[in-house]
């Protein structure tokens, strides 16, 4: 066929169908492999979130171990961070009012 000739209309509808078709099938390839990802987004972040809850109780069972054996020192830290923590604070509310 050259750019003259005409097409009959069931030619173009049998064409018309084709395209619609093909591109259905394009667009559930494309929902499938979005399924995907995501689900292999969440799995990923599932797996991270356990991970770093293994992690924080890691940290707290030594953090109880270290009061346990350092109690004076445990309280001399924590009344430390909460005097830095309160200067911050004072420090920021300070700053908000000039």
């Amino acid at each position: 066929m050259n750019e003259y000739d005409v097409k009959s209309p069931s030619t173009i509808a049998h064409d018309s169908e084709a395209i619609v078709s093909d591109t259905g099938n394009r667009a559930k390839d494309a929902m499938q492999t979005a399924r995907t990802y995501a689900k292999d987004g969440a799995d990923a972040a599932s797996r991270k979130m356990q991970e770093l809850k293994g992690q924080i109780g890691n940290v707290r069972r030594q953090g109880e171990q270290y009061v346990a054996d350092q109690p004076v020192r445990a309280a001399w830290i924590a009344a430390a961070g909460g005097a830095v923590l309160t200067a911050l604070l004072v420090s920021l509310m300070r700053g908000n009012r000039r």
